[in-house]
């Protein structure tokens, strides 16, 4: 799952360069590596506290 997350993520610059043939007109892009990082790791805790209860 952490793995899947990060590639969601990495496929957003690409995503947005698509876009614009689409006609969507996007401001400046940037990328905050540490946003990224620590809302993985607030979905993982999320989904660790949800398993144990469906088992």
């Amino acid at each position: 799952m952490p793995k899947k997350l990060l590639v969601y993520g990495a496929h957003f610059s690409e995503d947005f360069d698509h876009a614009k043939g689409f006609g969507w007109s996007l401001g400046e892009a940037s990328f905050d590596w540490s946003t990224l990082i620590a809302n993985k790791d607030r979905e993982i805790n999320r989904l660790n506290g949800i398993y144990p209860k469906l088992l």
